[in-house]
């Protein structure tokens, strides 16, 4: 996200009896690094019961963090239940009853190790993007969500789906008494930088299923998420 000086607010800023904060996003410091000052907006501001001035900078308060995190996580569509999800709380020590846990295990730490450097590499060397696969609770979707999190917090466009909710939205727009259309749909998939496409496999396989017969046994409890880069696809 590029954060830039708000115009319709320097109004307030002028008024040197306005404490900025408090709301605002903003507030006023008086020392700020040279190579800051050309970026700010700035004013003298009276020193109480002197009669002298006092230059000021507006800079954004600490306070706004965690709700523009908040407001980026919401326009890359990245469900509640997944907002908490980053590399620090994976869990690579997931299996522990098998004989083969340790391979599992290191398989977990792996795939963490390749898709961290994915982002915090993106977009340099990020050439394709990623497809995880896996049994069902392995940590797709937590390993996916994080790498997206990390890459639109840096400014990048980004966007989370359901595979399934993706392909009801453009079926959706097909019904005549749709507001929606297919290109309002999909615009915002294709010009995102990254897009993350949950349930991928699992659901190319119970279309496949459904397919071969209404009454099979077959339970398949792989499933996908994917990393696509816009470039690519």
């Amino acid at each position: 996200m590029r954060i830039g000086v708000r115009t319709p607010m320097l109004a307030s800023w002028r008024n040197p009896i306005v404490r900025i904060a408090a709301g605002t996003g903003w507030k006023t410091v008086e020392r700020i690094a040279e190579d800051e000052k050309p970026k700010r907006v700035s004013w003298e501001k009276p020193v109480a019961d002197t009669g002298e001035k006092r230059r000021v900078w507006a800079v954004p308060c600490d306070c706004t963090g965690s709700d523009r995190a908040a407001r980026t996580m919401a326009r890359a569509r990245i469900p509640r239940r997944y907002e908490h999800c980053d590399f620090d709380n994976f869990d690579t020590d997931l299996y522990e009853t098998s004989g083969e846990s340790a391979a599992w295990n290191r398989s977990l730490e792996q795939s963490k190790l390749v898709i961290e450097a994915f982002a915090r590499d993106y977009p340099v060397g990020t050439e394709t993007g990623l497809l995880l696969m896996g049994p069902c609770g392995a940590g797709k979707t937590h390993l996916a969500v994080a790498a997206l999190r990390q890459i639109v917090l840096r400014g990048h466009t980004g966007l989370f789906y359901d595979y399934r909710e993706l392909l009801k939205e453009i079926q959706g727009s097909y019904n005549p008494e749709s507001q929606s259309t297919e290109l309002g749909v999909l615009e915002p998939v294709l010009t995102a930088d990254v897009l993350l496409l949950d349930d991928l496999v699992q659901a190319s396989h119970r279309r496949g299923r459904s397919k071969r017969s209404a009454t099979s046994s077959h339970t398949d409890t792989t499933s996908g998420a994917s990393l696509c880069l816009q470039r690519i696809i």
